[in-house]
């Protein structure tokens, strides 16, 4: 079931990107409510990642 759920959405997800960069209208039509919820906890986290790691690079380079 989950593992259905999870190619469903990619076909989804490659459908609206191929429609984007051909820049036709339904891109976002084919798009679920879910899928927006998956992708913007991914994207918090990857931030969220990529400020640690930059306030550590940060701090390094001040100490040189």
């Amino acid at each position: 079931m989950e593992y259905n759920d999870c190619v469903q959405r990619a076909n989804r997800l490659s459908v609206a990107r191929e429609s984007f960069l051909c820049k036709k209208d339904y891109a976002l039509g084919v798009i679920e409510q879910e899928d927006l919820i998956i992708y913007l906890r991914w994207l918090v986290c990857n931030l969220h990642s990529t400020k640690r790691f930059n306030q550590y690079l940060r701090v390094g380079f001040e100490h040189q």
